[in-house]
């Protein structure tokens, strides 16, 4: 591969990664939307994880200021 040619493969790759982070911001982009719209409407879980008091809650710097409990889970070891 000649100089030419290396510099057009440096070139397409990078406008090719330039392309794939756009895309990726577009999907995160939407994404967010959708979390803000549910939140908007009153959907905003707490967790989904069965178990999440061993899995997650126990570990949170959260655990004062967390509505779980007014969600009427129960949290250990706070």
């Amino acid at each position: 591969m000649d100089a030419s040619q290396s510099s057009l493969a440096k070139k397409t790759t990078t406008e090719g990664n330039i392309e794939l982070n756009e895309e990726l911001i577009k999907i995160c982009l939407k994404a967010v939307e959708k979390y803000v719209a549910a939140i908007k409407e009153g959907k905003f879980h707490l967790s989904m994880l069965e178990d999440r008091e061993a899995k997650v809650c126990q570990y949170c710097n959260f655990r004062a200021i967390c509505r779980i409990q007014e969600a009427g889970c129960r949290i250990s070891n706070i």
